[in-house]
């Protein structure tokens, strides 16, 4: 009995020199790996997609409140469409004349506009905001603004900066 209970002892204590053993390796492991592998590299794209996507965020936001439908890099296409229950526009000019007009409703964002869905398409990417707005001093409006935008190079080498360029607007009441 004796003899069995040793033998069990020995058995237990053996595996938990194992354990430590294996627990001391991987810890060590772990802290060099830690100190001697290469940094994490910035990804640009990642890095420039967001400036991108915070940039059409500021476009929504400023549309509604200004009459001037552009942003440092974010801007309407000439063939840009927009439409709603009670417009529809098929360029630019007549797209800001009809944000130019809705300002007599004097437009408020009564919470910052929310991405929703971002979807990338064949040849442009389709963003979706939640809007809560608020006209004329007492009518207030929830409702989707769908917008697609493709990326357009200012001058024509592959590695020029980019803008994104609306190519249609949709709001959905």
């Amino acid at each position: 009995k004796i003899m069995a209970s040793r033998h069990y002892l020995q058995s237990g204590l053996e595996a938990m020199i194992a354990l430590t053993g294996t627990h001391i390796m991987l810890t060590i492991t772990s802290d060099l790996y830690g100190i001697f592998a290469p940094a994490p590299q910035n990804n640009n794209n990642e890095v420039f997609d967001a400036r991108h996507y915070q940039n059409v965020s500021k476009f929504v936001k400023n549309m509604y409140s200004s009459p001037r439908l552009t942003t440092e890099s974010v801007q309407l296409s000439e063939s840009v469409t927009f439409e709603d229950a009670h417009a529809i526009c098929r360029t630019r000019s007549e797209v800001n004349e009809a944000f130019r007009a809705l300002q007599a409703l004097n437009p408020q964002c009564l919470s910052d506009p929310t991405c929703i869905n971002v979807q990338p398409k064949a040849e442009s990417i389709e963003f979706t905001y939640s809007l809560h707005q608020k006209y004329a001093g007492s009518m207030t409006v929830r409702s989707l603004l769908v917008l697609d935008a493709h990326l357009v190079q200012i001058r024509g080498d592959k590695n020029a900066e980019s803008n994104f360029e609306i190519t249609r607007m949709e709001e959905r009441w």
